[in-house]
């Protein structure tokens, strides 16, 4: 799942994002790869440091991924609840609105991973049958 992990220049910066000393980049994705620069000895995480923030930071990628995607779906219908929608009735009115608040939930609801192709594994709420071709 080499796709699905934080580089390691992105950890780097996680680190020095309030200062003004910065290292001089990463040659690898890996701790022994940062090429430090002008940064003090006292001022550099330690390796452990360093991978604790990663495997943090790469527990989030599925978080993240499933929030991309579930605000591309909020944002898809976002045209439905404008007061003046012409729904055929109420009862699809509240459908949409019931989907939406699903979509919105996700994040405390679900627990997304990756499988073995990388893949993110999500239960998607089912939207409403009408209109046809919205989501």
């Amino acid at each position: 799942m080499d796709k699905h992990n934080t580089h390691a220049s992105v950890v780097l910066a996680s680190f020095f994002k309030n200062t003004s000393v910065v290292p001089g980049g990463v040659a690898d994705n890996c701790y022994e790869g940062i090429v430090w620069g002008d940064v003090p000895l006292n001022q550099r995480p330690s390796k452990e440091q360093f991978e604790a923030r990663k495997a943090e930071m790469d527990r989030q990628i599925p978080m993240n991924l499933l929030r991309q995607e579930r605000n591309s779906k909020l944002q898809s219908t976002d045209f439905l609840m404008t007061s003046d929608f012409p729904f055929p009735s109420e009862d699809i009115r509240e459908a949409w609105k019931t989907y939406r608040t699903a979509l919105r939930n996700m994040t405390v609801t679900t627990t997304p991973v990756f499988d073995q192709y990388d893949n993110l594994l999500v239960t998607w709420p089912s939207p409403p049958l009408w209109p046809p071709n919205v989501v």
